[in-house]
């Protein structure tokens, strides 16, 4: 072997049988290390072959001064790197012991080169030539094994290629790993393919995927040949987090249902993948008397629970709607009202006896059907979920029995309404929902 700046190379080797003179072309081919572990690699990296008259470099076909001169450009050898250069050449004739083949190596633009001849015998089957470099460099395995560069696959796993099928190599010995001190092992899945047969000169791939990518961590591989060189590598994941899409929706309110003329319960949740979770609830003041809300489970701020909450007020007489308000993590508030119907001046008859909502929930028209005892006026109202009356129809000489009113809801926006029908100065309340 030769060494130039801390660059170690053997001598070439040659698929060349001097007694036959086959093949014909024959292949030149030449193995650099870089020992060095640490720095900026060998940069630059220029490889010369020159032959004699007797020979021609037919590839790589960028070939000089009549195929004599051939320069592969290889650019950098990281640490501990190896990179390999070939030739394709014919002999015209057998020379008896000439310097026909000579190769040469140019590094970081330096003037200085090595040159080691490589003798051809001639075809008379004399032995007065030897190769001992060549003999020597092939039976003594000096290069560790070669790594080949971190692929990332589609998934975001990673996986390396470990291999030491080199002329003068004797293939893997061991390949194994671990897990470095801040990492949890169990976040990984590790496998290397194909499995190992020591001294095989086979590839083998570790491919190594994390569970959790949310998780960093680090595995260490150690590796050894045949010839008891060993050496070893580190490959990291940073942690990936999804892409953040802001939280622009508030919550959501599940299911309002009036249990009694004192008591509601709403279901309200902020669950989504691209919501916060709730962070407070909270109700208005009614107009008559107080109200109190418990919250089952308590809000944990951001937690994206479920959240059962009773109201309950202390008036019974008149019927109110209580303004309630819902906010998420991500500032996005919800108002909206609970409507509860008193028992002040109401009759023994309960809502659903004296009127019903035909085609409700409703996207352009429902029908408000009353059963009256007598012929008279009546008054509808309908107020959205803050008490806002939007629209009151006053209806002039319905008949005794059942009457039919059309309602018109285009004009509505989605959400929930409640229908108030005065009689005799006496309110019954049922809730209309509009879509779109």
């Amino acid at each position: 072997k030769g060494q130039l700046f801390g660059l170690l190379f053997c001598p070439p080797r040659i698929n060349w049988e001097p007694l036959n003179l086959v093949p014909n072309p024959f292949t030149v081919e030449m193995h650099l290390f870089n020992p060095q572990n640490g720095g900026g690699g060998a940069q630059n990296t220029k490889l010369t072959l020159r032959v004699g008259d007797s020979l021609t470099i037919l590839a790589p076909d960028t070939v000089k001064n009549n195929g004599k001169t051939q320069t592969q450009i290889l650019g950098l050898i990281p640490p501990l790197g190896s990179i390999v250069a070939r030739w394709t050449v014919r002999a015209s004739e057998s020379k008896e012991c000439t310097e026909d083949l000579v190769s040469s190596l140019q590094f970081k633009a330096e003037s200085s080169s090595i040159s080691s001849p490589i003798f051809i015998n001639d075809s008379t089957g004399t032995d007065t030539c030897e190769h001992p470099i060549i003999i020597e460099c092939a039976n003594d395995d000096q290069l560790p094994p070669i790594l080949d560069p971190l692929v990332t696959d589609s998934v975001g796993g990673k996986q390396l290629t470990i291999h030491d099928d080199r002329a003068t190599d004797k293939g893997l010995k061991s390949i194994t790993w671990k897990a470095t001190a801040s990492t949890d092992s169990l976040n990984f899945m590790i496998e290397l393919i194909p499995t190992l047969t020591p001294c095989s000169k086979s590839k083998h791939t570790l491919s190594i995927h994390q569970k959790d990518t949310t998780k960093a961590g680090c595995i260490e591989v150690f590796y050894e040949d045949c010839a008891g060189h060993k050496d070893d590598t580190v490959i990291c994941f940073n942690a990936h987090y999804p892409p953040h899409i802001p939280d622009t929706i508030a919550p959501r309110i599940y299911d309002d249902t009036v249990l009694t003329i004192k008591k509601a319960m709403l279901i309200i949740a902020d669950t989504t993948i691209v919501d916060t979770g709730i962070s407070q609830f909270s109700i208005g003041q009614p107009t008559f008397g107080s109200a109190l809300s418990s919250v089952d489970p308590q809000i944990a701020p951001c937690s994206k629970l479920v959240h059962a909450v009773t109201i309950t007020r202390s008036d019974s007489l008149h019927s109110e709607c209580i303004k309630y308000t819902v906010t998420d993590c991500a500032g996005n508030i919800r108002v909206d009202s609970i409507c509860f119907t008193g028992t002040l001046g109401v009759r023994s008859e309960t809502s659903n006896s004296v009127f019903s909502i035909l085609g409700n929930p409703s996207s352009g028209r429902a029908t408000i059907q009353i059963t009256l005892e007598r012929a008279q006026d009546v008054t509808l109202r309908i107020v959205d979920a803050l008490g806002r009356e939007v629209r009151r129809v006053d209806v002039k000489g319905l008949s005794q029995g059942e009457n039919l009113i059309p309602l018109q809801t285009n004009e509505l926006v989605s959400g929930t309404y409640y229908v108030i029908v005065e009689i005799d100065g006496k309110q019954f309340t049922k809730s209309l929902k509009v879509v779109r």
